[in-house]
């Protein structure tokens, strides 16, 4: 799935910028933007992101850091903002909200149908009843990876 291999690419950039034990923004990004946008292919927006994120998450461990201790990144959330996505109404009535993300370059927009309670009960009444389980799965799923 896209979604999969973008997260997987995310994190793994988001340690690779942790690698430079970055405290300014502006330094991370004229020691290391131009070589992780060819090598990551995400987009800008997420690579930007990450980016003021990584900074966050040094300087808070710098800040606290017991003698010693390591940095360990144990999950990562991508942070998103306009240019990353947009949430999509069509006229249909079962499948009417959409949330279509951009995340790499070398898959484009990723859509993914948004179920609401009513739009559930259509669904559950249109297949029988017989999809009451994926969609039990699907309220517990998240954009985070460990």
């Amino acid at each position: 799935m896209t979604l999969n291999w973008d997260l997987d690419r995310y994190i793994e950039y988001v340690r690779w910028y942790l690698a430079f034990k970055p405290v300014s923004k502006q330094k991370l990004h004229k020691d290391a933007y131009n070589k992780a946008k060819e090598w990551f292919e995400l987009k800008t927006a997420l690579l930007q992101s990450a980016r003021d994120k990584v900074v966050e998450i040094y300087t808070s461990f710098k800040n606290i850091k017991k003698k010693g201790s390591q940095l360990h990144l144990r999950k990562c959330c991508i942070r998103f903002d306009a240019r990353s996505f947009t949430f999509v109404k069509t006229d249909k009535e079962i499948t009417s909200y959409w949330l279509h993300l951009s995340l790499s370059g070398k898959w484009g927009r990723t859509a993914f149908l948004i179920i609401l309670k009513k739009r559930k009960e259509l669904i559950e009444e249109a297949l029988g009843g017989g999809i009451r389980e994926c969609l039990e799965q699907l309220k517990d799923v998240s954009i985070a990876k460990t």
